[in-house]
């Protein structure tokens, strides 16, 4: 069978119809559930500083939950590891229904585990089952799942909260969510490669020695993805906390926070499609390059121009679509320079960075955002012009790989 005719079966594969469907499924709760976090607890009395520490231990426990989830990816089962990490997102929901500011640490870092957890297994278990001239396309819905789902999920969200509470909101969503945790536990088949721990050891280095991860850490081209990975998330992780607050400064109300978060989405999963196609025709080189260039440009109007909700509103959507457009990059650029039973780890590793990241811009922009609300966007803005240098040097460890 041609690998064209490999790709055009996998689109139709019960396993990845069931993936993406637990995509959408989780979208549509994670998305209004992140973007309305920060309003919820700013309702309640708390300040940006803490809000920014309650994201911030989030995502501690998810870069300690990295390694150990690729971990599991590679050695225990993807579908396993998708489960485990689909009961961490109940949490979020949940933290709705509390105002005692330890239950709302604990639930978010548990959401946080499960975030990492869901996402590795996912991942993995998508480009498991993939054909590899549909990778990106498949990657781009599989995050179709987050945007179109976010899309979904928003304006549910806010015809909710005109009728019922923040308990009520969290109630409806976190049944939703037992219901995806069914769904996934129940039918979703395992993936067409699921890891051993022969496989792994053969393809990734011993797994006595840190389950490999000296030695995927030493690689140039795996230390350049993840901080291609992190460049862009440092900035992502400023858009996702602090855009519903700037709007909010500005004077949207909650409804025009929830259209916000759907018109980003919606855009973000037209941006996904056009990427990801682009990528499997011509690689990811180029829509990697523009991407990372709309996402600079965007954060600095931002910061530009803060205090004008229109324009604030136009560059958020505009940065949202571009920040998860890179997303559909990973696979790609992680396909070609790795094999299959070590993926997991691979992905693992750079989840670190990816994690680390949004530590640091969620962290940096609480204090940035009290000085100055358009002050965690310029920095933003500017720390992902290091991006294209990056993305030069790893396209010349991967040509330099292919000719060796």
């Amino acid at each position: 069978m041609t690998d064209r005719k490999a790709a055009g079966k996998t689109i139709l594969d019960r396993r990845l119809l069931l993936l993406l469907l637990l995509q959408l499924s989780g979208g549509i709760i994670i998305s209004p559930v992140a973007a309305l976090l920060p309003v919820y607890l700013s309702d309640i009395g708390y300040s940006a500083v803490f809000i920014a520490g309650v994201f911030t231990l989030q995502r501690l426990v998810g870069l300690a939950s990295s390694l150990a989830g690729g971990t599991l990816s590679d050695l225990l089962s993807r579908k396993q590891t998708m489960v485990l990490g689909l009961a961490g997102l109940l949490a979020a929901s949940v933290t709705f229904l509390t105002r005692a500011p330890a239950i709302i640490l604990l639930l978010w870092a548990l959401y946080g585990m499960g975030l990492t957890l869901n996402s590795l297994g996912s991942q993995s278990y998508l480009m498991d089952s993939a054909g590899s001239r549909s990778l990106g396309l498949l990657t781009a819905l599989y995050y179709w799942g987050y945007t179109l789902g976010g899309g979904i999920g928003s304006p549910v969200a806010a015809l909710l909260l005109t009728r019922l509470s923040f308990g009520g909101f969290g109630v409806v969503f976190c049944s939703l969510g037992v219901g995806a945790l069914v769904l996934a536990a129940a039918a979703l088949p395992p993936s067409q490669r699921e890891p051993s721990a022969r496989a792994a050891k053969g393809a990734g280095g011993a797994t006595g020695k840190l389950f490999g991860f000296g030695e995927i850490a030493s690689r140039p081209a795996v230390l350049l993805l993840a901080l291609l990975r992190f460049v862009p998330t440092f900035c992502y992780g400023i858009l996702t906390v602090y855009m519903p607050l700037l709007l909010k400064r500005d004077g949207a109300a909650i409804p025009a926070i929830a259209i916000y978060a759907t018109v980003s989405g919606l855009t973000a999963a037209l941006a996904q499609l056009a990427a990801g196609r682009l990528a499997d025709l011509a690689g990811p080189r180029f829509p990697s390059l523009f991407s990372y260039a709309m996402l600079a440009l965007s954060a600095l109007g931002i910061g530009r121009f803060h205090g004008r909700l229109e324009a604030v509103f136009i560059f958020g959507v505009l940065g949202m679509a571009a920040a998860w457009s890179l997303s559909v990059m990973v696979p790609p650029m992680v396909a070609l320079v790795t094999k299959e039973a070590e993926r997991g780890r691979v992905l693992g590793f750079i989840q670190l960075f990816w994690n680390l990241a949004m530590i640091l811009g969620s962290l940096a922009g609480g204090f940035l955002f009290e000085a100055w609300p358009g002050l965690p966007f310029v920095v933003g803005g500017g720390v992902v012009a290091i991006a294209p240098f990056l993305l030069v040097a790893f396209f010349r460890v991967v040509r330099a790989r292919r000719t060796s």
